[in-house]
This record gives structure tokens, sequence and C-alpha cells, in this order.
């Protein structure tokens, strides 16, 4: 299980990382009453106004790690958007850089009701064992209603490639979402074939890794610049074995801003989560995970 294990505590910190940049990057987006310098997180979306740019530093951790991660974003038109990230610097245990991730939006339809946005995100893997690119393609829906309530729900198709330490070097460690996929145990009609030839120590093998992530958020303002979200959704960590790497989170989210000078406004969201609350698939007697994140954005006009 020890693959398992490694496979899922990744899966949730990086779930955890994406929905906090997620749900900061929405705050600070463009409101859909133009009206509203300071619009209500409820009337907001992910679009970002020509020239407008945020920052954005999260930090996600679990008791045992600890990420940091700085990412920005500006506007070039109305309906598109470039944001990206410096990379993640993380404590797992030891000091471990991941790397940077560029990534483009583009509105299909935004209307004060309705938004749905395409987007895709390319991050080049630093660290040892993730030597490959990632491609994330994706869509995003928002529903707005009443200037109090919004739904967010959106999908993302995350598409590995790269080499990895095969399991017979030495050198092997549990990689962030590239372990080995569980089978069901399954008792053949044939005798079992026979298993494949020992690599030899420090062999590497290529590997394709897909994924699928589905988040859903409900979301109610609670005042002009306080709002509360519940987030869940689906996690399959590679579709190649939905059924054994398929989790189910579930999250709580404050968030707010306040003016700054020279029509710059600041973030704060504050998050708890739980990126495995179920899981099929988890030992008997062990609990799920928990992820806090705090992330600090700066909205520049």
């Amino acid at each position: 299980m020890r693959a398992r294990d490694g496979q899922a505590r990744s899966f949730s910190v990086a779930l955890s990382v994406a929905c906090s940049v997620g749900v900061a990057t929405a705050l600070f987006a463009r409101p859909a009453r133009a009206e509203a310098k300071l619009s209500p997180y409820a009337d907001g979306g992910m679009m970002l106004d020509p020239g407008q740019s945020f920052f954005v530093f999260a930090v996600t951790g679990d008791g045992r790690m600890l990420d940091a991660t700085p990412s920005a974003g500006v506007g070039l038109t109305k309906w598109l958007a470039l944001d990206g990230s410096l990379g993640t610097l993380s404590t797992d245990p030891r000091a471990r850089y991941h790397g940077g991730q560029a990534g483009l939006w583009f509105a299909l339809i935004d209307t004060p009701p309705f938004e749905l946005d395409f987007t895709t995100h390319a991050t080049l893997f630093a660290e040892p064992g993730r030597l490959g690119p990632q491609v994330e393609p994706g869509v995003y829906a928002i529903v707005r209603a009443a200037h109090r309530f919004r739904l967010d729900v959106s999908a993302f198709a995350p598409i590995t490639f790269g080499h990895l330490p095969s399991s017979s070097s030495p050198l092997r460690e549990p990689v962030p979402g590239h372990e080995p996929p569980l089978e069901p145990p399954v008792e053949p009609p044939f005798p079992a074939p026979l298993p494949d030839p020992v690599e030899p120590p420090g062999a590497y093998r290529p590997t394709t890794l897909p994924s699928l992530r589905v988040p859903i958020a409900f979301s109610v303002q609670l005042s002009e610049r306080l709002h509360a979200t519940l987030s869940s959704g689906l996690s399959i960590a590679d579709l190649r074995a939905p059924i054994a790497t398929t989790t189910f989170p579930l999250g709580f989210t404050m968030g707010g801003k306040t003016a700054l000078l020279g029509g710059a406004y600041a973030v704060l969201l504050p998050s708890i989560a739980s990126p495995d609350f179920f899981d099929p698939h988890r030992p008997a007697g062990r609990r799920p995970s928990i992820v806090g994140s705090l992330t600090l954005a700066v909205v520049l006009p």
C-alpha cells in the first residue's frame, strides 16, 4: 500500500494548491457588474480586464509538509488572459522544487448569470524522478444567482509525460502522482503470465499518466466583502486504473477582500480541506488526510 499512500497524499496536496489558487483567481477577476469596483465574490468570474494583473502567494501544509507557491496573471483582452507560477517549494520531508507553470484562459461565454471558459496549463517538472512536462486542458463554468449565490463546476484532464525510475531501481522513491496503479485482484482463468524481466539498477521507464479532476464549489455571499465556499468533486489520479485511484474531496473556504491605495485591493483566503475525504480503497483504520492553506492576493487595476 506504500505506492497508493504516496499517490493519494501527493494528489491531495496538488488538489489543495490548485483549489486555493483557483478560488483566489476567481476573487480578483472581472466583476459581472461593471459599476461595482469591489464586486462581491458571487458576481465575480475567472477572466481579467485588459491590463489588470494579480499576484498571489499560497502556503499549503498538512502538519508533515509545507508548500509555498507564488503566482501571477494579466488580462490581455476582454476574452483572453494569462497566468502562471514560478513553481512550488516543498518540504516533504526535504526541500524540493516543483517546476513552474504557465496557463492561458479564453472566455467562451461571459454573461452576468453564466460564464464558460476554456483553459490550458503547462508545467515543467524540475525535481528528480519527475522529468517530463505536464499539460492540463480544462473547462470552467460559473452560474450566478441573485448576487448572493455562485456555483463553480470545472473539469481538468492533466497528462504527464516523461521517464521515471523503475521499481527495481535503488533510486526509486514514491513519486507524486506517478506510483504504479493498483489493480483489483483477479483470479485468471488461465495460468498467470511470466513476470516482466527485472530492470537493471538505475533504469528508467517511459510513462504517460492521464488524470482527471472535477472540482465543484458552492459559495454564499455573507456580506459585500465576505463569502463562504463549500467544495467537493472527484479526483482520479490515474485514468488507467480509475476504480483504484478515485477519491472525493471536501473543503471549506472563507474569503474576504479589502481596498488598497490606487484602486488596488487585497484578498485573503484561509481554507481547510480533505482531498481524500471519501476513498473507497482507504485501508481500515486510516483517517482522511487534512490539508490547510492560506492564500494572499494583491490585485492591481
